[in-house]
């Protein structure tokens, strides 16, 4: 062993002690900073004309936006924050505050959550999916058409992130059986930018690809008691989401050409696969025709039954008929999400009713008076550009209350409002922390940050593009006003 002694001396930090201080205990200074703006909102007014009441709501609201923002707490845990503040800070009633968990969207959702626990439990989403691939196999390339339009459909009615969590592993063999390099290979970042963007644009055409939609319309409903039934923002929003559906493929073709290679050995794996799965159970039967009941009872019967009861209805079926079991519900659903959103659409009412969104709204306006088109393109930029880089949930609990303000005194349809936030929040598409799909994608070692940036930002020209054509075009025939 070398025992000869080393020349190597102890390094400093010579940064002044203040500096290193605050870098270690920045956290601890923001929240200290946090608690003296809720103490000092209970003194003298900010601003003239600013209701004490209203004052305090405003505090929450901005205590809540840099915790969602820098992510300093879990996004459940400021939610849950959002829920008891007003009550303490003598904003509104305990019980007031407390009731709005109770909102029918967060059953809604719930109810959702468990449906696609059951999906996915049974073996029928995975069957779906093997055999989507299998029928559109024979090329490269319509392979990755099929894990593209499998990844959209299949979130139409389960959550993007599982969905895409369901594929990644299938996608990662198919590469790996057709010998595709990683971070070399075009084809390989084809396919796996093909399962995320094909989750993402397949998981806001319905309510059930992610819980922002939902969310959304907890708080406007809360609001504005105006509700969105789920058949309504299918048809509202179809022609915006079929071409932004295609052009993202018609992106991704474009910047990732397609290198030689053989597809019969994916062909061979989809079958074996398929083939270990067995042939169709009646657990996966009974799962498929409770589904199918369900989306027919949210089109047909939303306005006798409501989105939240019918959901329910299903889950009580499905127990029943023993197609799922609690601990699988348990292991499934992400119950994180149920308090972050019951949190989310208290902060949302308790800005609305404190007067705090209407102070905030005439602030910004000062007067001026934007045209309703203006004010919709300005809330989908301000979305696109949040969302890349915080949380879907968060950046629709900060827009919501504030757009619903906007809109009221420039006459606005506050449905117009509701999709520009929420079905644009569902679209990131540039970094793999806008969304989990992303994520999942980046760890598979096929990709770059820079593959997925010049992609997803011409990707969020063209979303803007289409979004606008259909809010000018389409809207005014759905009877949300003229633009």
């Amino acid at each position: 062993m070398d025992s000869r002694p080393t020349n190597t001396r102890p390094s400093f930090d010579r940064r002044p002690l203040a500096l290193v201080l605050l870098e270690r205990n920045w956290r601890w200074v923001v929240y200290a900073a946090l608690a003296m703006l809720l103490v000092n909102s209970t003194g003298d007014p900010w601003a003239q004309g600013l209701d004490p009441k209203a004052q305090r709501a405003l505090a929450i609201f901005v205590v809540c936006i840099v915790l969602w923002v820098f992510n300093l707490l879990p996004l459940m845990i400021t939610s849950i924050l959002a829920l008891v503040l007003p009550p303490i800070m003598d904003v509104m009633p305990a019980q007031e505050a407390y009731s709005l968990f109770g909102n029918k969207v967060i059953f809604f959702l719930l109810g959702a959550f468990i449906l696609a626990a059951a999906l996915s439990r049974s073996g029928l989403a995975e069957r779906i999916t093997l055999t989507a691939l299998r029928l559109s196999g024979g090329s490269p390339r319509r392979l990755s058409i099929g894990i593209y339009v499998t990844g959209a459909v299949l979130s139409t009615v389960m959550s993007e992130h599982a969905v895409a969590a369901l594929l990644f592993p299938i996608v990662l063999e198919l590469c790996r059986v057709m010998e595709l390099e990683p971070r070399r290979s075009s084809l390989g970042r084809l396919l796996f930018l093909s399962m995320a963007w094909g989750c993402i644009s397949g998981g806001v055409i319905t309510l059930l690809g992610g819980a922002r939609g939902p969310l959304a319309l907890g708080i406007l409903f809360q609001t504005t008691g105006t509700s969105i039934g789920f058949f309504e923002w299918v048809l509202d929003l179809l022609p915006a989401s079929l071409l932004t559906l295609g052009a993202g493929y018609g992106l991704l073709a474009l910047f990732f050409p397609i290198e030689k290679t053989q597809a019969a050995p994916a062909e061979e794996f989809l079958r074996k696969r398929e083939r270990k799965l067995g042939r169709l159970s009646v657990r996966e039967l009974a799962v498929g025709a409770i589904m199918a009941a369900t989306i027919y009872s949210w089109v047909m019967f939303e306005h006798v039954l409501g989105l939240a009861e019918v959901s329910l209805l299903a889950v009580v079926a499905l127990f029943a008929l023993r197609l799922i079991n609690w601990r699988e519900v348990e292991e499934s659903v992400n119950w994180g999400v149920v308090l972050m959103y019951g949190g989310a659409v208290a902060l949302g009412f308790t800005l609305s009713k404190s007067g705090a969104a209407h102070w905030l709204a005439e602030s910004l306006l000062q007067g001026s008076s934007p045209s309703p088109f203006a004010l919709i393109a300005l809330l989908a930029v301000l979305t696109i550009f949040l969302t890349e880089a915080v949380s879907n949930a968060a950046v629709v609990s900060v827009l919501m209350p504030l757009g619903l303000a906007l809109a009221e005194p420039l006459s606005v349809d506050p449905k117009a409002v509701t999709y520009a936030i929420a079905y644009v929040s569902g679209l990131p598409h540039v970094l793999p922390m806008g969304t989990p799909a992303l994520a999942l994608a980046f760890s598979s070692g096929y990709l770059r940050v820079r593959h997925s940036v010049v992609a997803g930002l011409a990707f969020n020209l063209a979303l803007l593009v289409i979004f606008l054509i259909v809010v000018k075009f389409y809207w005014p025939l759905m009877n949300m006003g003229s633009f």
